[in-house]
């Protein structure tokens, strides 16, 4: 401890001393009891007031929330002096300030990153202050895109627990949307608000519980009974994609059954077509479907694949519902059906796949490929 001490005083007392060399000394000062900590930041503001010095003297000063306040009014005012004044006024358990200084960081056209805005709205959502975490949220949203999964974990779970389907269809929607995973607690008061059975543990958009849970709220006649349905502003907006059963599952007799679990996942079949691709049509499916030419020397085994998609029989499909292509995606599972048995038992390949090229179906994985399929596969119209 003393050894702390001697070399903080050293680096404050140093003239010339470097920049690196204090920034280094303060944040040894970490590990100090709160009143040794404090003084260590306070001496060092009085050799160098520049803004990374001040920043981590008012971190190291938490506890004393009025000298955090009056080190802040002193500062030019940039992301990481919010975050440390911020943290102060939550320290001090004072929600309100640390709000009212989360929306004035934002109103200062500020980089405004999670590790300012984060904790503010996790500990307001914490404290049941919907009055708090709402207009921050609404604020936050409108300013950046810079909100981490454990920010949106925290606001929906706050909505579920209060059972706010205004807030919360929105929400779900919208992380649903940006791929957002959601934390195990979250997924537990979701479970809770749609009273089904199911283990709270931690879901994102790969996981087909996932979207199993979100429909049975967000959607009418799901398995949640569509709690939130006409919660949401505007209708669902549908979404197309392709499903293509390769020649492995079709020869197996799987296709039924593949069928069968895209219904339950609550697509509807817009058309279907059983076929069998000769070695220029695979060509063609197989340079749509990767959006380059197959002449691209990153693209291995090209022959084998064509090949392959011509060996037998494929059914193709073309699937709507409401974010068609993550979904179908969930369902289908990690492309590697080993992978697929650790990660997504449940999953299509999981079930079904032998290796990763034998692995039971197709998807595409963003919106400009399910197009590019739609059209080759269904025609323009289709898409």
């Amino acid at each position: 401890m003393l050894g702390l001490l001697a070399a903080c005083a050293l680096a404050v007392a140093t003239p010339g001393g470097s920049d690196r060399a204090l920034l280094k000394s303060l944040d040894a000062a970490r590990a100090l009891p709160p009143c040794e900590r404090c003084a260590a930041g306070l001496r060092a503001v009085r050799t160098d007031r520049s803004p990374n010095v001040v920043s981590l003297a008012m971190r190291l000063c938490r506890e004393r929330r009025a000298t955090v306040e009056r080190l802040f009014a002193r500062t030019a005012p940039e992301e990481a002096a919010y975050a440390a004044l911020l943290d102060a006024r939550l320290a001090d358990g004072d929600h309100e300030a640390a709000c009212a200084g989360a929306l004035e960081l934002l109103g200062a056209q500020l980089p405004a990153r999670s590790r300012s805005l984060g904790p503010v709205l996790r500990a307001c959502c914490d404290a049941e202050r919907a009055d708090l975490a709402a207009p921050l949220w609404d604020a936050w949203r409108a300013a950046s895109d810079s909100q981490k999964s454990d920010d949106w974990s925290a606001c929906v779970q706050l909505h579920a627990r209060r059972q706010d389907a205004t807030r919360l269809a929105p929400l779900l929607r919208a992380a649903r949307a940006r791929g957002v995973a959601l934390d195990a607690e979250c997924v537990g008061a979701l479970l809770r608000l749609s009273r089904i059975d199911g283990e709270a543990r931690a879901l994102g958009p790969a996981d087909v519980e996932y979207h199993a849970l979100l429909d049975g709220l967000l959607l009418a006649g799901g398995g949640g009974g569509g709690l939130l349905a006409g919660a949401a502003d505007g209708a669902v907006a549908l979404e197309r994609t392709v499903a293509i059963l390769k020649p492995d599952a079709v020869a197996a007799g799987l296709a039924p059954e593949i069928e069968a679990a895209i219904a339950g996942a609550g697509f509807r079949v817009i058309a279907r077509r059983r076929y069998r691709l000769d070695d220029a049509a695979a060509r063609e499916f197989l340079e749509c479907s990767w959006g380059s030419a197959l002449g691209d020397p990153r693209r291995r085994f090209v022959a084998e694949m064509v090949n392959f998609y011509a060996s037998g029989d494929i059914v193709a499909l073309l699937l709507e519902r409401a974010d068609a292509i993550a979904v179908w995606r969930a369902l289908l599972g990690p492309g590697d059906p080993a992978a697929a048995r650790r990660e997504a038992p449940l999953s299509l390949r999981a079930r079904f796949g032998s290796d990763r090229q034998r692995n039971a179906a197709h998807g595409a994985d963003s919106g400009t490929a399910a197009r590019r399929e739609i059209e080759l596969l269904f025609g323009e119209a289709a898409t």
